[in-house]
């Protein structure tokens, strides 16, 4: 979530508070996350890339799931691909592209963001359904279902999106053009829709998936004819799936609810530099959800380190064996 720079890296321009200057220029700070942004397009791209691979893999074999991790490494991938105009916004100091290109590069942002919370909510629900009820709802653990699902939540996302985020996200004065500008944060518009983004996108995953999680460990514990391997894998899966969903948005959602509430720059100041720690938290998932695949069949990890050893063994010779028939075995249902 790296195009989340622009939260983040500009300094922050006097408001129209008269006796409150809310001027910040830490250099060390707009470094620290300049490297970030750098860091994850180093390590997300083929990361990233890597997982769509494999998740196609996973479709042609009929696995529902690859369908959703594809979606969620193609939306970390173009997230990624946005890092450039936002590290320039950080030398820049300034918003340099128009008041268009701001709320575009925030409506995609947030439709990342909030496509990639319904993803983890989708892997959660298909694993309880797999677990606890694998007879019953058979017929939502398809490719076709899963693929109209993601179809759906593209749609309901950039709907969203296009409804709340406006050119509220661009603050210009005499300083510049400013996107996404945290101290602007404080209309009546700007604090709906910050209340609608906790509870839409925080509140209700976050009890979905916990849900899911109870009720997939209380099923997981209580039978014994599981075995001890797969138990293990579905409770990493589920526990990675929370774990994303708790660190990487749930500060940052909880940043926004706090700023709805403080109106004024000087108690906004209290929650800006927490606030750019979140962003960076939420920029993290890009990193974060490739890992998803080592958890979604027994052989995910095998078929990881199978394809390390296959590129540096094409690495060390020319006459290296193809990639593909290195990761050749057959991918198992879940």
């Amino acid at each position: 979530m790296n195009s989340t720079a622009g939260l983040l890296n500009h300094s922050v321009p006097t408001t129209h508070e008269n006796d409150t200057d809310c001027h910040d220029n830490d250099q060390s700070v707009k470094t620290l996350f300049v490297v970030l942004h750098f860091t994850i397009i180093i390590l997300g791209l083929p990361s990233n890339c890597f997982s769509v691979f494999m998740s196609y893999q996973h479709i042609r074999q009929g696995n529902e799931l690859g369908v959703y991790l594809m979606n969620l490494a193609l939306a970390d991938i173009c997230l990624i691909l946005m890092s450039p105009i936002w590290i320039d916004y950080s030398f820049a100091d300034e918003w340099r592209h128009g008041e268009t290109a701001c709320v575009v590069c925030a409506f995609l942002m947030f439709t990342q963001f909030y496509f990639s919370v319904a993803l983890l909510c989708c892997i959660a629900v298909d694993r309880y359904l797999a677990v606890v009820h694998p007879l019953r709802y058979h017929f939502m653990r398809k490719v076709r279902t899963a693929t109209c699902v993601c179809i759906l939540l593209w749609i309901f996302t950039m709907v969203f999106n296009a409804a709340t985020v406006s050119k509220v996200s661009v603050y210009n004065d005499e300083n510049g053009l400013f996107c996404l500008y945290f101290f602007s944060m404080d209309s009546d518009h700007v604090k709906r829709v910050s209340y609608a983004r906790f509870f839409i996108w925080f509140f209700v995953p976050s009890v979905l998936v916990g849900f899911c999680c109870w009720k997939i460990r209380k099923e997981v514990r209580s039978n014994r004819a599981t075995e001890k391997e797969e138990r293990e894998r579905v409770c990493l899966l589920l526990g990675l799936v929370q774990l994303t969903l708790t660190i990487c948005f749930g500060p940052f959602h909880i940043i926004l609810l706090l700023r709805a509430w403080l109106r004024t720059c000087q108690t906004a100041r209290w929650i800006y530099y927490p606030y750019k720690a979140a962003v960076a938290l939420a920029t993290v998932n890009c990193l974060a959800d490739p890992l998803l695949y080592s958890f979604i069949t027994r052989s995910g990890r095998a078929r990881i380190k199978k394809a390390i050893l296959a590129l540096q063994r094409k690495s060390k010779s020319s006459k290296g064996s193809d990639l593909e028939r290195e990761l050749n075995p057959q991918f198992h249902r879940p």
